[in-house]
């Protein structure tokens, strides 16, 4: 459900809690677009987001509706979503849905019963698991991200991140998290390999650094 990529401004919906209702998400955009909509009803709120996204063109922008965890949803909300898939100006799409989640997600899209949704989806994107010589790279474009420029992991802690994480993006950040708080609790100056074990113990528990006590650190390291 996504059209070609544009050079103009982007108006972004971020969903994330997928928990609710279609008729709450809605709720959700015309807060977040600022739309004011009498009562709670689903036409006349497609109706508001349709007329406003139908000026957007003209203003130079898009709308981008972004749903993360989007595996959590039930099938009846996906099916929903082809409603706003469905508003268009000139065969250009008016807002673009991105659905972001785990293996799961593909593997829901792919039942039957989500035939219509399936044949809406324009692009499909994997993230692969990071190489080796990408771990590193990886961490280091996160710190600069936050502003943060000099060498804070030592080799041997990238490497072992690399390892425990077997490499998976998601996990190399909550691993990094942690031995983060590890590292500052042992007033290290960089983060040593010792300081990521603990965080790559964690992750098997589902635990996080706050949850250990001082001696299980110790006992870890």
């Amino acid at each position: 459900m996504v059209d070609a990529p544009a050079e103009d401004s982007v108006l972004f919906v971020y969903f994330f809690n997928t928990k609710v209702r279609f008729e709450e998400m809605l709720n959700l955009v015309c807060h977040d677009l600022a739309l004011a909509v009498k009562g709670n009803a689903r036409l006349k709120q497609i109706q508001a987001i349709h007329e406003f996204l139908y000026a957007q063109p003209e203003c130079g922008g898009t709308g981008v509706f972004l749903i993360d965890e989007a595996k959590h949803l039930e099938d009846e909300f996906l099916a929903d979503l082809r409603l706003l898939s469905n508003l268009e100006k000139d065969g250009r799409k008016l807002f673009q849905i991105v659905l972001v989640g785990r293996p799961e997600l593909e593997r829901k899209i792919t039942q039957p019963v989500m035939r219509q949704l399936k044949q809406r989806i324009a692009i499909r994107c994997r993230v692969k698991c990071l190489q080796d010589e990408e771990i590193e790279a990886f961490i280091t474009l996160r710190l600069q991200t936050f502003g943060y420029e000099p060498r804070l992991f030592c080799a041997s802690a990238i490497q072992k991140i690399g390892r425990d994480s077997q490499e998976i993006p998601r996990l190399v950040n909550v691993i990094c998290d942690n031995a983060l708080l590890i590292a500052f609790s042992l007033s290290l100056k960089e983060v040593a390999e010792r300081a990521a074990a603990v965080p790559a113990v964690s992750t098997r528990y589902a635990l996080t650094a706050g949850e250990w006590s001082e001696q299980q650190i110790s006992e870890n390291l």
